[in-house]
């Protein structure tokens, strides 16, 4: 779906970190906040890592980019496979409740999907095995 109307990522990023203890947190581009939001989150003790866009003069240093380059082919193969066999972009629901209930749902058919494959020694992309694809 290109040219989308949906809305920014940053305001659900700033409502969700805001209620998380203190740790690291991975995000992606989507998640640059304005320094001042970044610094109510530091004095949480939130430390946020992005990537930065090529127009910023602040870089990531060396272990923040191999931190995302890392964790990044997990959160786009987990949202693959949410999107691929679980449909969670259309999960339905005619109400708030059973929109979140779907969510649920899905959400644990994946995370028990995952933990059947770690049970035989099989790679988290094998999900193709379990659902019949």
């Amino acid at each position: 779906m290109t040219g989308s109307a949906r809305p920014h990522d940053a305001p659900y990023g700033e409502a969700l970190l805001g209620m998380q203890g203190a740790g690291t947190y991975l995000g992606d581009k989507g998640f640059i906040f304005k320094p001042e939001t970044r610094k109510a989150l530091e004095a949480k003790g939130v430390h946020l890592i992005t990537p930065q866009r090529s127009n910023m003069k602040q870089t990531n240093t060396k272990r923040e980019k191999r931190l995302l380059k890392r964790f990044r082919r997990v959160v786009e193969t987990a949202n693959g496979q949410l999107t691929e066999h679980f449909s969670f972009d259309r999960p339905g629901g005619k109400s708030e409740r059973g929109l979140l209930g779907r969510l649920c749902y899905k959400l644990a058919a994946h995370t028990f999907g995952l933990a059947i494959l770690r049970r035989f020694n099989l790679p988290p992309t094998q999900l193709d095995l379990l659902v019949g694809a």
